[in-house]
């Protein structure tokens, strides 16, 4: 699936998990813009973002996102037996569900109510090229992404919050502000905490931020 927003060209790759467990998906999804071949040195991409156009050597298309995580069919699977098989950070997730696969009682009640979700949709990294963080541009695509993996109004999203971007070797655990100013990103796109750094959000519940905030920026002219 290949989608776009505010110029950048959105395309999804999903793939079943290497046991091939019915009811779980992987997958990843990749931005990437078209960049005058000059200003490469300028970005500090990765080798491995870079793919030079055939036989124009002046613009150099660049991957700039990259949203990756895992979709869980709820009527198939168990959700906490499938987070936990996946990964540290999947089960991570885990407390989100009672043992007998619903979603908790703190989940509904920060929500508002019942949740009628029938797939879980993991969110496992979300990257944005330094050179173009600051501009409001990686919230419009991690919602246009969001988009791309989930079936509203059966979705539910999760995502365990924390400042990846900022971690340095040397200083491996994340400032205070660091760890705010990510919580603020996720609450601005209509994730609410559940508990700790777990946050969610409910398909269902329209959330106008992707369109608004493309506007604001003159990405998208609304007639």
């Amino acid at each position: 699936m290949i989608d776009a927003v505010a110029g950048v060209e959105l395309e999804l790759h999903a793939s079943s998990t290497p046991f091939d467990r019915e009811g779980v998906v992987e997958w990843q999804i990749a931005g990437s813009v078209l960049v005058e071949s000059e200003r490469l040195a300028d970005l500090s991409a990765p080798e491995s973002d870079v793919a030079t156009l055939g036989d124009d050597p002046e613009f150099t298309r660049v991957t700039i996102f990259v949203m990756r995580g895992l979709t869980l069919n709820l009527l198939e699977v168990d959700a906490r037996d499938a987070l936990d098989e996946d990964s540290a950070d999947a089960a991570e997730m885990m407390p989100l569900f009672s043992a007998d696969g619903e979603f908790t009682e703190e989940v509904e009640d920060r929500l508002g109510g019942l949740v009628g979700a029938y797939s879980f949709v993991f969110l496992d990294r979300v990257w944005l090229l330094p050179a173009w963080r600051g501009f409001g541009l990686g919230r419009v695509l991690t919602d246009k992404a969001i988009g791309m993996v989930t079936e509203a109004p059966i979705s539910l999203v999760g995502v365990h919050s924390h400042p990846y971007e900022d971690w340095d070797e040397e200083h491996p655990d994340p400032s205070p502000d660091a760890i705010a100013r990510t919580d603020h990103v996720w609450e601005s796109l209509g994730f609410v905490r559940v508990s700790g750094q777990l946050f969610v959000r409910d398909e269902s519940l329209v959330h106008p931020f992707a369109e608004e905030r493309a506007v604001s920026l003159g990405l998208i002219n609304r007639a």
